[in-house]
């Protein structure tokens, strides 16, 4: 599997972190969805230091969503929803 930004596929042993996150359409705040943007050997300290900047970079991109909760989490690891009720 390719991560977006990668240039390379995804290899078993690879730390892969990820920035968790909700967004709600601007226009329709109950309509939420996790995304999600994937790192390779970056640290959940470096994750969470540089997820302000990835976050403003996908709002960029996607302006008709608002960013709520986020956590960065190993990919590996992942067990939690922002979504969930």
């Amino acid at each position: 599997m390719t991560l977006d930004g990668a240039s390379e596929p995804v290899r078993n042993g690879d730390d892969v972190i990820e920035l968790l996150f909700a967004a709600c359409l601007s226009a329709t705040p109950e309509s939420c969805k996790e995304r999600s943007i994937w790192f390779i050997d970056t640290t959940h300290s470096q994750c969470q230091d540089g997820a302000d900047r990835q976050l403003a970079k996908w709002r960029k991109v996607n302006p008709d969503w608002v960013v709520g909760n986020w956590t960065c989490t190993h990919v590996e690891n992942r067990d939690a929803s922002l979504t969930r009720n």
